[in-house]
């Protein structure tokens, strides 16, 4: 009876290791098998950075030059813009950078939060206009540009300059007398016993 429990036991485990050479077969093929996927991933991965980056330098200039250019017509400094892009975990990121006369500085504690209203409603333009099909060529801006003080009346004239230039309509909520006085059409919203009643202040013939 014990060499038959001995034998016995002898081929379950025989068994076993078979099962278990077999398993270790499989899993080395899905081991190689995730490995080739993984590689041809991060070669795919790779090519589209490099895609992307050559599509970023290829708009980076003319980003540069129309953000660089509308911050020096409004300040009346040697301000520029610069755009920079990186690779970080396997992503490429970029950042802005606003300099004057070389040097970096720190928009928001330079020159307060006025350039950023400037350069988000620069991109937002500049994206637009590159983009293919574009959108409706219609933006709606709710008290923008709410920080630049008294620069709001120039800024609002060179948004009217682009307007005409680039062949898009601003449709824009203010309370302040600076823009309402550039608009080429103004509307009155008053409330009057719960409704809203809209009228027409004033109107120009050169609508775009």
């Amino acid at each position: 009876m014990e060499f038959e429990d001995i034998k016995r036991d002898y081929d379950r485990l025989f068994a076993r290791k078979v099962n278990l050479l077999l398993e270790e077969r499989k899993f080395k093929k899905k081991i190689r098998k995730t490995r080739r996927k993984i590689k041809d991933n991060i070669d795919a991965r790779n090519l589209l950075n490099k895609a992307i980056t050559i599509i970023h330098k290829k708009f980076k200039d003319q980003i540069e030059n129309t953000v660089t250019s509308a911050i020096r017509q409004i300040f009346n400094r040697d301000l520029s813009f610069e755009l920079v892009y990186k690779v970080k975990r396997n992503e490429i990121e970029s950042k802005i950078i606003v300099k004057e006369n070389g040097e970096e500085l720190d928009p928001k504690d330079d020159l307060g939060g006025s350039i950023i209203d400037i350069i988000s409603f620069t991109f937002r333009i500049i994206l637009w206009h590159m983009s293919s099909p574009k959108t409706r060529n219609v933006f709606i801006l709710d008290e923008p540009f709410k920080w630049t003080g008294k620069l709001i009346s120039l800024i609002g004239l060179i948004v009217k300059e682009l307007s005409k230039k680039l062949k898009f309509q601003v449709i824009l909520i203010t309370h302040d007398d600076d823009l309402i006085e550039i608009a080429d059409k103004v509307f009155k919203i008053e409330h009057v016993k719960g409704e809203s009643r809209v009228k027409v202040i004033r109107q120009k013939h050169d609508i775009i």
